[in-house]
């Protein structure tokens, strides 16, 4: 293909020349100058009304821009003008499903494959649909077909690990995880969902290397350093887990879930100031937290400051009115205090909402 420059001498010598403007839009594309991409688009359409690929090529970059009734508008001519080519009704899906309009993107997924069923980003794509509603099974032959026309795809390998996890199928989702990493050494998601699935099953170990490894890939994703801290927590690997939630907080410093594990470790290591700094900054950043109030307040009772646990356990309920725990611990100290009453109040408010709890304390 001619470069731009080449296309503005063609163009300037021929001006009714559509192909012209054509080309030079996909370069234009290429070069992220969308808004002359959409003028030499227009002008294609212009000069050759029955050009389906400028009606589609101008629709995708409609809903790059957020036009999405435009890009619909010329969906609809591509299809009109040649309704055997699956590629309008491909985009037009794309389309809707982004809209949410999912029935209206199977609908044009199915009619893009019965034209086209060698195609795997259609079968792959209605599957994400099909997730999405909850059609589990037919996702999954979806993804079958993905594999089989372009059995390289991992992100079809992964998605359906993702969908043998939720059915329970552990094997199969670790076996479909490593056929992604084989294909895709490097890739973010395949290694963290291992790690997860691998962590929930106890297989300690294998989790770590895959978060480790997570963690080599993307340096700042605060989820994995999170998630490596848990698992070193249990490992009773303390001072290494708190290095890690200590990241996720310098990369995420409102972030509640590092800051509050963090607290947990922290108070394990018998280091209680700075557990009680960590719990106060997380319901100074969010005063609706409840579950924060109370693991302070246990904290506070610990060390003896009963008062001051009663106010936090307070707030806790406050901030969650059916927090069976804030309330037995509530009535643990209040029994401590002598106030036996209030306590057999909280007792008894507690089993209401969580009968499990009966018997934890006399009153």
């Amino acid at each position: 293909m001619p470069n731009i420059e080449e296309l503005n001498e063609v163009i300037a010598t021929r001006p009714d020349y559509a192909d012209a403007y054509f080309n030079r839009a996909v370069l234009y594309t290429q070069e992220r100058r969308y808004e002359e991409a959409l003028a030499d688009y227009a002008k294609v359409i212009e000069l050759n009304p029955t050009d389906t690929g400028a009606y589609n090529n101008r629709g995708n970059l409609y809903i790059f821009f957020n036009r999405a009734e435009e890009a619909i508008s010329d969906f609809n001519a591509a299809i009109a003008l040649n309704e055997v080519d699956p590629d309008a009704y491909y985009n037009r899906a794309i389309l809707f499903t982004e809209m949410g309009r999912l029935d209206e993107a199977l609908a044009d997924y199915d009619t893009a494959i019965e034209k086209n069923f060698q195609d795997p980003a259609v079968h792959f794509n209605r599957a994400m649909v099909l997730l999405r509603q909850g059609d589990w099974e037919n996702a999954l032959d979806d993804l079958a077909t993905t594999i089989k026309l372009r059995p390289d795809h991992a992100d079809s390998y992964v998605a359906r690990a993702n969908v043998y996890t939720d059915l329970r199928k552990y094997q199969e989702a670790l076996d479909d995880y490593s056929l992604a990493i084989r294909i895709r050494p490097n890739f973010f998601i395949a290694h963290f969902n291992r790690a997860n699935l691998l962590y929930g099953l106890g297989y300690l170990e294998e989790a770590l290397k895959d978060y480790t490894k997570v963690l080599e890939i993307n340096p700042k994703e605060v989820n994995a350093w999170v998630s490596r801290g848990n698992l070193l927590d249990d490992l009773e690997r303390y001072d290494e887990a708190l290095a890690d939630y200590s990241q996720a907080i310098e990369l995420q410093p409102n972030g509640a879930d590092a800051r509050f594990n963090r607290a947990i470790v922290l108070k394990k290591l018998e280091r209680y100031d700075e557990a009680l700094e960590d719990y106060s900054t997380i319901v100074e950043q969010n005063p609706s937290e409840a579950e924060a109030y109370n693991n302070r307040g246990n904290l506070l009772c610990d060390l003896g400051r009963e008062e001051e646990a009663l106010a936090d356990y307070e707030q806790a309920i406050i901030n969650r009115p059916d927090y069976a725990e804030g309330y037995i611990n509530r009535a643990i100290v209040l029994k401590a205090l002598g106030r036996i009453g209030e306590a057999r109040e909280d007792y008894q408010r507690a089993i209401s909402i969580n009968p499990d709890l009966r018997g934890v304390m006399e009153v």
